[in-house]
């Protein structure tokens, strides 16, 4: 069977630009909560990059090359998109960190 295709054409008039580049754990129990941070901060366009841990990635990655990864996501953003705001979201409990066990409680 055949996978859906989707088309979307952007009605946007002028050159796209991102309030931010957000960079999140891809952990989904904690998605409403990302949704209605980023209402509240009043974005409509971000950038958004979702690994295991979020901001481990650049403060304790598990390969340099992740953090290089990374690194080049952002220079891309703010390149591509003009985006002149970075931010790093964590989350307790977090999995890739070894979660609230590892540092009892």
């Amino acid at each position: 069977m055949l996978a859906p295709v989707f088309f979307y054409t952007s009605n946007l008039t002028g050159p796209y630009q991102a309030a931010a580049f957000v960079l999140c754990c891809f952990d989904a129990r904690f998605r409403h909560v990302f949704d209605a941070f980023i209402r509240h901060m009043g974005f409509e366009y971000i950038d958004v990059v979702s690994v295991a841990g979020g901001g481990k990635i650049l403060a304790s990655p598990e390969e340099a090359s992740d953090r290089a990864f990374l690194l080049r996501e952002i220079v891309a953003s703010r390149q591509l998109h003009n985006t002149q705001r970075i931010l790093v979201m964590t989350h307790r409990d977090c999995g890739a960190y070894g979660g609230e066990t590892r540092f009892q409680g």
